[in-house]
């Protein structure tokens, strides 16, 4: 199986060896360097979510996404991720993350990018968009993590979400900020409505 063809990925840091798995436990990549080369390979590893890694958005930040005229930032984080691995286990964990990173990856396109940032968290960019095509974007997501809680009844999944946008001369961090803020704004909303992911029993 060729690397790049992996649909999850596994890293192992064991002192200067960096070890990829498949699902199955089949090796697929051994590093005998922790070197930069390794680094890119794994930047470019697009995981089951069908999302990019940390890596890679640090990646395209630093590169400014191309500088881009305008600019939306999507912030997502999936409820309740903690209580349901610690009471059904890392199996339901797992495919509650997959499950709300396949909602992302539904709405990405060759300017929409999306990211697992580690844990519950997830960012969504979008590069060159307009007001009305952000909230299209944001709409469009929306409808995609309904199809896919349609289409799997076992576990319901809820996300927060909040979104910044800039055009000309935007400060990138401060509108990350901005959409930090409003996606944990969302979370006590919904928190507060008493909504939140659940295995349906």
């Amino acid at each position: 199986m060729n690397i790049n063809d992996v649909l999850k990925e596994y890293r192992t840091v064991e002192e200067k060896n960096i070890v990829i798995t498949d699902p199955n436990g089949n090796l697929l990549y051994k590093s005998e360097k922790m070197d930069i080369r390794t680094d890119i390979v794994l930047n470019k590893i697009r995981s089951l979510t069908g999302l990019y890694n940390k890596g890679k958005y640090m990646a395209l930040k630093n590169a400014d996404f191309g500088k881009p005229e305008s600019i939306a930032i999507f912030n997502f984080d999936v409820n309740n991720l903690k209580h349901i691995n610690d009471n059904y286990g890392h199996e339901y964990g797992d495919a509650l993350i997959i499950k709300a990173a396949k909602s992302i990856d539904a709405v990405t396109s060759e300017n929409v990018y999306g990211f697992r940032m580690g844990g519950d968290e997830y960012v969504m960019v979008a590069v060159n968009v307009s007001p009305e095509e952000v909230r299209q974007i944001q709409t469009d997501w929306k409808a995609a993590l309904d199809r896919l809680n349609e289409e799997d009844k076992e576990m319901f999944c809820l996300m927060a979400c909040g979104v910044s946008y800039g055009s000309g001369d935007y400060d990138y961090d401060e509108l990350y900020e901005h959409a930090d803020k409003f996606m944990y704004e969302n979370k006590k909303a919904l928190k507060a409505d008493n909504i939140t992911s659940h295995i349906v029993s």
